[in-house]
C-alpha cells in the first residue's frame, strides 16, 4: 500500500467520522439525550444488567464520566439502579420502561436510516461495477468504504435538508 492510498483512506475515514457524528447528533436531539447518554442507553439495552465499571470498560470511557451520565439518566427516569446481590459493593444498572421506549425509538430510527444508506451504497457499487475479482483488493475495499460514506452523506443530506457538515 503506497502513501497515496493511505492518505486517501485517511481522508475517507475522517469523512465517515464527521458523517457518523452528524447522524448520532440528529438521533440524540430527537430523543432529548446527549450522544453519550444515547451510547450508554444502547449499551445497557444490548448487555442487560450491567455495572458502571463494566459500562466504562465496554464504552472505553472514564468511570466517573459514566457515573455522572448514569446519574442524569436516573434523574430523567430512563435507567434504574439496584444493588448487585452477587457483590453488594456494586450497583447494577438497567433500563426503565421509559429508557426502553427511548432505545426502541432510537433503534427504529437508526435501522430505517441505515437501510436507506445500504440501499444507496448498493446502487453506487453497481454503478461503479465493482466485480468479484476486486472484492479482496484494496481498491474494492476503498470503493466500498467510499460508497458507504457517500451513501451516508446522501441520506444525511436528505434527512437534514442539506445541513451536513462537510
Amino acid at each position: 500500500m503506497n502513501t497515496e492510498q493511505i492518505m486517501y483512506f485517511r481522508r475517507i475515514t475522517r469523512k465517515l467520522e464527521r458523517l457518523n457524528t452528524a447522524q448520532c447528533n440528529e438521533i440524540s436531539i430527537c430523543y432529548k439525550v446527549t450522544v453519550s447518554q444515547c451510547h450508554i442507553l444502547l449499551t445497557i439495552f444490548e448487555m442487560g444488567e450491567i455495572t458502571i465499571v463494566d459500562l466504562a470498560t465496554e464504552l472505553q470511557i472514564d468511570k466517573s464520566t459514566v457515573s455522572r451520565t448514569i446519574e442524569s439518566l436516573v434523574r430523567q427516569g430512563r435507567v434504574k439502579r439496584k444493588v448487585n446481590q452477587a457483590d453488594r459493593r456494586y450497583m447494577l444498572i438497567t433500563l426503565s420502561k421509559e429508557g426502553e421506549k427511548v432505545v426502541q425509538g432510537i433503534n427504529q430510527q437508526n435501522n430505517a436510516f441505515y437501510k436507506k444508506v445500504f440501499e444507496t451504497m448498493n446502487s453506487q457499487l453497481e454503478e461503479n461495477k465493482c466485480n468479484d475479482s476486486e472484492v479482496f483488493g484494496i481498491k474494492a475495499f476503498a470503493q466500498q468504504f467510499e460508497a458507504y460514506t457517500n451513501a451516508l452523506e446522501a441520506v444525511l443530506n436528505q434527512e437534514l435538508n442539506g445541513n451536513v457538515y462537510k
